[in-house]
């Protein structure tokens, strides 16, 4: 597989938040990238029951997400693009977006712990005040800066929230791995919070881009294993068993609300992507080998609002944990994945430009079972997310 490096492509990085980061680890990752070449025969009949029976639990995880769609675009209308002119403005919305909230309940219910340690302490009053000022900060700016802005206004708190665990007399006797925790609690609560106005803001073109991406799946979604030279034993019932995980796991990350949960679906997504790849290699995955099949996990769940999330974990996850570690390494990878889908053309296949137009055009299916089951399986799941709405 060819993976096409263009200049559009590092551009729509270095155009992001920490953009500079994530498109050069992406050309790292698209330069130490090997072609792999592997037979493999295409077997068993009866899958796509089987996927049916797996999507319902995605589906029955958006059920409420859906029922509360109209509520939501409620909210939008009335919060975004109307100049605040008093301070009750903010304080009307605010209690909007934290009443019944059960989003932000859960956040608390993960945290209790936590909670009950600093419960009545100095630390608590003050952890409480850098998280109103911050949310303040954001309801009265939403208006009147654009979202990079906002972005600058979330990562500079993060920052300056850490530099004060530090240096605050007021946390001299929490530990460090407590200290960890709040940071998370912290962010975790704020976005979960200030979701509804800072996830796909009508200010941007993020719809447009999730249409596009999605259509562009969608015209994509004959390209197999094999025309990615991706190293996936299809017949063995483990490996397909990870490759509906993955697929799962992925599509969980439209459910999530804070940056660091979507994160944490696309690290899971990505570790059974190895495991997978191990299971059919017989040992050790390579890095190489990772990203084909990491562009095929992508192609056949096509994730809804793929942009979207994309763009407000690189916006507002705290910029630390997408420059290193283990959700550095595989968000870079996701982008990756997005941006070789967008620009992938017949020679990107090793294809005939004649056969690769046929394919995209409709005129030819592919003639895999397995893989025609996953095609049914989008189908299937694009037709039953509008019958809930």
């Amino acid at each position: 597989m060819k993976l096409i490096l263009n200049v559009k492509m590092v551009v729509d990085f270095m155009e992001m938040p920490n953009g500079k980061v994530i498109a050069a680890n992406v050309i790292e990752s698209i330069y130490k990238s090997k072609d792999h070449k592997q037979n493999v025969i295409f077997t068993d009949r009866d899958m796509i029951l089987l996927l049916r029976i797996k999507i319902q639990l995605v589906l029955i995880k958006n059920m409420k997400k859906k029922k509360v769609q109209e509520k939501k675009y409620k909210l939008l209308n009335i919060s975004f693009r109307k100049p605040v002119t008093k301070v009750q403005g903010y304080q009307e919305l605010l209690y909007e977006l934290t009443k019944d909230n059960s989003d932000l309940e859960k956040v608390k219910t993960d945290n209790r712990d936590l909670i009950a340690m600093i419960a009545k302490t100095p630390v608590e009053r003050d952890v409480k005040k850098c998280m109103h000022s911050f949310i303040v900060e954001i309801l009265q700016n939403k208006d009147i800066k654009r979202i990079e802005e906002l972005s600058e206004i979330t990562q500079n708190f993060y920052q300056v929230f850490a530099k004060r665990l530090e240096n605050s007399v007021k946390y001299a006797d929490i530990t460090p791995e407590v200290k960890e925790k709040l940071l998370d609690y912290v962010e975790r609560y704020t976005m979960t919070l200030l979701y509804r106005i800072l996830f796909c803001p009508p200010f941007t073109n993020d719809e447009e881009k999730d249409l596009a991406i999605q259509k562009r799946i969608r015209q994509l979604n004959w390209v197999s294993g094999k025309n990615l030279e991706c190293r996936i034993h299809e017949t063995s019932s483990e490996v397909r068993e990870l490759v509906y995980t993955s697929i799962t796991d992925l599509l969980n990350m439209d459910s999530a609300k804070a940056p660091q949960e979507k994160l944490s679906c696309v690290i899971y997504c990505c570790r059974n992507i190895f495991l997978m790849l191990q299971q059919s290699v017989g040992g050790p995955a390579s890095a190489d080998e990772f990203l084909p099949a990491l562009i095929f996990i992508v192609l056949k769940a096509n994730p809804a609002r793929l942009k979207s999330n994309i763009n407000f974990i690189t916006r507002f996850c705290n910029a630390s944990r997408l420059m290193t570690g283990e959700g550095g390494y595989y968000f870079t990878n996701l982008c990756c994945a997005v941006s070789f889908i967008e620009n992938l053309t017949a020679e990107s296949l090793n294809m005939d430009e004649k056969d690769f137009n046929a394919y995209m055009s409709g005129e030819r299916v592919p003639a895999n079972t397995w893989e025609s089951a996953l095609m049914i399986c989008e189908v299937y799941i694009i037709f039953s997310f509008n019958n809930l709405e």
